[in-house]
């Protein structure tokens, strides 16, 4: 049930097809602010990098992650929406109401990392019988790289979910008001639902980061915005209508600067 207040988004399956055109609206609006949206990604790695040199600024770095997320998908429907994009969405995500739901979301997550971390320790130690000297040991992990890259493999699998379930979530809580709890099912829901866009999305997205990795990482200068925009074009594909656009329609991109 939605709480209150809160505007109910109109979930929709979407065809296949639309994976491609999710990166190519991306790149439309990415074209139209390439300074802003560059900025604004260095801005936001620049702060993760200066608090992960502070002890214990990783876990800060952790819980406003979905904050910074929040801005950048505000910068996008802003822009979207016509009314232009500016570094300052970026920290967007700190003001409007939602800040404590978003920190809640990070913890939601949090905590669902430290679940899968006692899961894989339990598998690793009790069901494939890795003792944790064999960890340490570089001969004997060598021996037990198969075991501990099948832990891993499993531990991805069971994370996947949680992926699909944050994704579109901080979109969910600053576009929609929805709970931390509601966007984390609704966001869920939505991908499971559109499985087979999300698949051909990751396949498009595997060569778009070779790519812009070979070049010294100077591509991820361009693929690092278009992959953070792609989750608001996905995002109100999926949820039709949006505020303040019919998603049926093209997005409407402001002309050139």
């Amino acid at each position: 049930m939605t709480p209150t207040g809160t505007t109910a988004p109109q979930l929709r399956q979407v065809e296949t097809s639309r994976a491609w055109p999710w990166f190519t609206e991306a790149y439309d609006l990415f074209r139209q602010a390439p300074g802003t949206w560059i900025g604004m990604l260095l801005i936001y790695i620049i702060i993760n990098m200066a608090a992960s040199a502070v002890h214990g600024g990783s876990i800060l770095t952790t819980l406003f992650s979905p904050v910074f997320s929040a801005g950048l998908i505000l910068a996008a429907h802003h822009q979207a929406s016509g009314d232009g994009v500016k570094v300052e969405h970026l920290f967007a995500g700190f003001s409007g109401g939602q800040l404590g739901d978003l920190i809640i979301l990070a913890l939601l997550n949090l905590a669902a990392f430290l679940v899968l971390g006692i899961v894989g320790v339990l598998i690793a130690f009790l069901g494939m019988g890795l003792a944790p000297d064999k960890l340490i040991d570089m001969d004997a992990l060598f021996e037990n790289l198969l075991p501990i890259l099948l832990v891993v493999l499993i531990l991805i699998g069971l994370y996947i979910p949680v992926l699909m379930g944050m994704w579109l979530s901080p979109a969910l809580i600053v576009l929609h008001k929805l709970s931390p709890v509601e966007a984390f099912k609704t966001s869920f829901k939505a991908c499971t639902l559109n499985f087979m866009p999300l698949l051909v999305y990751g396949l498009i997205a595997i060569p778009i980061a070779i790519a812009a990795t070979i070049p010294f990482f100077l591509g991820w200068l361009i693929a690092a915005p278009i992959f953070t925009i792609t989750i608001y074009t996905a995002y109100r594909d999926m949820f039709p209508p949006a505020p303040n656009f019919d998603a049926t329609q093209p997005i409407p991109v402001p002309p050139p600067l």
